[in-house]
């Protein structure tokens, strides 16, 4: 996590604590206003490190990712929806890559590391994202891990 905070220092993010809403599911925001940009964290989140490293990475997503023109805005039309979608994939992307590194999570698998449970322990991070690592698997990985159960066959480029 401290990481995480030093990287948002570094790009003028204030980074501040308040109660949201866990219990509807919001545990954190971005917010990019003309005078810069803000992480709001949910109060609760320090008492959960593995959640709150997560939560804080797919917000410094949105940072890394977004169009410097988008704000926090409400979705009105489809169109909105989809593009809010999109920007929340490429910001959970961003937190997935950063987290678990493509070429470290396939070296953890390598090694053994192999369920859930043991991925999410192995890098610091929820269940949730270890699966959320598994949908940003390039194609040829997912099919060499469900044919397969590893990346030792010969199909695939990523075999050692």
């Amino acid at each position: 996590m401290e990481r995480l905070l030093q990287m948002a220092a570094t790009e003028g993010i204030l980074v501040e604590y308040v109660p949201l809403l866990p219990s509807k599911g919001l545990l954190g925001l971005y917010l990019r206003t003309p005078h810069g940009a803000a992480i709001v964290l949910d109060s609760s989140l320090p008492a959960n490190p593995r959640l709150e490293r997560c939560v804080m990475a797919e917000e410094l997503g949105h940072h890394f990712t977004v169009p410097v023109t988008s704000t926090f805005v409400a979705c009105t039309s489809a169109t909105a929806r989809t593009s809010y979608r999109r920007d929340e994939a490429r910001a959970l992307r961003w937190a997935c890559d950063h987290l678990m590194p493509l070429d470290q999570f396939l070296q953890a698998m390598r090694e053994g590391v192999s369920t859930v449970e043991e991925l999410a322990d192995y890098f610091y991070v929820t269940p949730w994202m270890v699966h959320a690592r598994f949908r940003f698997l390039p194609s040829h990985l997912c099919r060499c891990l469900l044919l397969c159960r590893e990346l030792t066959c010969l199909g695939c480029p990523e075999a050692a």
